[in-house]
């Protein structure tokens, strides 16, 4: 099983099958003018709130606020145990969510079940609801909130088992009592922890006693000490052409009968004899 992006631009993808593209383009608009809704994931739920500039063509100078929710369907319960004694029996698996990636073959155990990882239709499995007046749904936010949250899975694509309906401690809690997955368990754990306030964002120097100390201009302009009559010669490489040694004595394109590596270190012993007469 290969998908072609991450898993936000799959997201999208699907999308794109319930929903007019240009639906989804006008969200991706609103999001390159900075005008994306502040929106949080909670579970299976997005809460999004914003303001609109009012229009004094309809007579509405002052903004107008809009806030409204995204829900998908989250999976079953016993799936989540099933998908996560998968993930926690295989070393790679393991290695991959370590490094922040979900590997495509969790939809195994899911497509097997009749479900995915990725939801379906919106109208279905995606629900949403905006306090705005576009008549049309989805409206420009809830596009662009959905957009925002492509872009934001191709980054973390952990946020996909949140939004599926598995939160980060039943996540560590159902992998640690899998063999492997206590590893990546302990990892999630360790990344939860909290991070202590600082007082600004650039780092602050910090004043300490400064100590003066006499310096004579003689010593200043004159090194203390000469550099020695004959420096020692730069000693040779302990291991001289590891590149070419890499191909052993008879690699593919050398057809004679000495070894290739032979040749090479009687070339560049001359070469390194020819260098030390010109200096």
């Amino acid at each position: 099983m290969h998908h072609s992006g991450g898993w936000g631009q799959r997201l999208l993808q699907s999308l794109e099958q319930s929903i007019d593209p240009k639906r989804l383009m006008r969200g991706r608009q609103y999001i390159a003018s900075h005008k994306v809704p502040d929106w949080t994931l909670d579970g299976n739920r997005i809460h999004f709130q914003g303001k609109n500039r009012g229009t004094a063509y309809y007579g509405m100078n002052e903004p107008i606020r809009f806030q409204g929710c995204i829900t998908v369907q989250p999976l079953p319960e016993p799936l989540w145990d099933e998908v996560t004694q998968f993930m926690g029996q295989r070393a790679s698996f393991v290695a991959r969510l370590l490094l922040n990636e979900i590997p495509d073959a969790i939809e195994f155990p899911l497509h097997r079940n009749g479900y995915s990882l990725i939801p379906g239709r919106y109208g279905e499995d995606i629900r949403a609801e905006c306090s705005c007046r576009e008549a049309d749904p989805p409206c420009r936010h809830i596009a662009a909130v959905l957009v925002a949250l492509a872009m934001r899975l191709d980054q973390t694509p952990h946020l996909l088992f949140e939004w599926r309906g598995l939160c980060r401690s039943a996540l560590i809690e159902r992998l640690q009592t899998t063999s492997l997955g206590g590893i990546l368990a302990t990892t999630l754990a360790d990344e939860s922890g909290h991070f202590e306030p600082t007082s600004g964002y650039f780092t602050c120097p910090i004043s300490v006693d400064a100590v003066h100390q006499a310096v004579d201009s003689r010593e200043f302009w004159r090194a203390p000490r000469k550099w020695p009559a004959n420096p020692q010669p730069a000693q040779p490489a302990p291991v001289p052409g590891l590149l070419i040694k890499k191909g052993g004595d008879f690699p593919a394109f050398w057809h004679k009968d000495i070894s290739f590596i032979e040749v090479m270190d009687t070339f560049y012993e001359e070469v390194r004899k020819k260098a030390r007469d010109w200096s």
